[in-house]
């Protein structure tokens, strides 16, 4: 009845996991007291992992059998309790699925990695390893892919991305097509001034792999200076396959209305050439002018066809038109005080 042995045992333990497990320690066995003139214990395990392992989430027996130098013995046994973390975040924004057309047998496919979105760790770092696929930027032929990525923060959350990739084939018709810009206008203030005008290439459309050649065939080029007329520009377009299109456009410049240099009035016209359109005949009606007055008729191309001297005893003056061509005709009246009426004609002529 004098023998004494008494211990202290760890006590059930609970922890809280980092992601899939956790770290435990716990202190061993310790002699509180015994009536053997040793104090020495020997402590022995026979149950469950070390302290210092690391548990994954779950319940865990520890056993340990006491015993000291005069053979007194005590066991100790408890639970280790890893619980989830359910106030753990770790939210990542996945790439969607994806769907891409192939130029020809594959498709050049390209994708966001994976981004944080949210974390409950204070370092907001991320790690992020692809397991699955072809990277971002790779060239994949007609057919289907998974790609997937595991994503991991700094406290040992864990999260997996997985999408698809679906290279379909063209099965659109590629249509072999040269189109040109629209016409382009633009004004001058008087004849023999140039404008600057600038256009875009045509569009074109080639399904030919073998390559092609768009070139300008007439005209001048883009950028250069352009005078009163219509000129027209036109491309050729050829691939290797021996597919060949043309198409044109017209820059057409006009003397701006209204505008009448060194003159003192800018809003009246004293002058008419009707009919307008006209097709075999023209005729000018003005009131008496200056005696230096000059009418002069351009065509398209800018090229004089028409000058006229106007005096002030006569006012009607008839013009035969009927070896003039189609198109678009320029006039303008100028004396010494420059050129002080203009004007657009439009001629147009019976189809045989």
């Amino acid at each position: 009845t004098t023998r004494i042995f008494e211990i202290k045992c760890p006590t059930d333990l609970e922890v809280i996991a980092r992601g899939e497990s956790a770290l435990v320690q716990w202190e061993l066995p310790q002699l509180v007291e015994t009536s053997c003139d040793d104090q020495s214990i020997q402590i022995q395990q026979l149950q469950g992992q070390l302290s210092g392992s690391t548990f994954e989430v779950g319940e865990y027996e520890i056993e340990y059998l006491v015993q000291d130098a005069c053979g007194q013995a005590a066991r100790c046994l408890f639970e280790v309790k890893v619980l989830a973390d359910t106030t753990r975040i770790f939210e990542i924004k996945c790439p969607t699925d994806l769907e891409v057309i192939a130029r020809g047998e594959s498709a050049l496919v390209q994708w966001e990695l994976p981004q944080l979105v949210e974390t409950s760790c204070d370092d907001q770092n991320i790690r992020i390893r692809q397991v699955l696929g072809q990277p971002s930027g790779s060239s994949f032929e007609v057919g289907e892919y998974e790609i997937e990525y595991i994503v991991k923060d700094d406290c040992g959350q864990e999260a997996t991305c997985l999408f698809e990739i679906r290279v379909l084939e063209d099965t659109t018709e590629q249509v072999f097509s040269l189109t040109c810009p629209e016409d382009i206008y633009a004004t001058v203030p008087v004849f023999g001034a140039t404008v600057n005008i600038e256009w875009e290439e045509p569009s074109v459309s080639v399904p030919c792999e073998a390559g092609y050649t768009l070139r300008r065939i007439r005209g001048i080029p883009s950028g250069s200076k352009f005078t009163v007329g219509i000129a027209k520009i036109t491309y050729q377009l050829k691939d290797r396959c021996g597919n060949e299109s043309r198409c044109s456009f017209n820059i057409i410049v006009e003397i701006a209305p209204n505008i009448h240099a060194n003159s003192t009035n800018n809003t009246n016209n004293f002058s008419t050439l009707f009919p307008n359109p006209f097709k075999d005949h023209l005729q000018l009606k003005c009131l008496p002018t200056a005696s230096d007055a000059q009418l002069h008729i351009y065509d398209a191309l800018g090229k004089l066809v028409v000058t006229q001297a106007l005096t002030v005893e006569k006012s009607t003056y008839d013009f035969s038109t009927v070896e003039w061509k189609a198109g678009y005709y320029f006039w303008c009246i100028s004396s010494e005080k420059g050129i002080t009426e203009s004007g657009k004609l439009i001629c147009v002529k019976s189809v045989e």
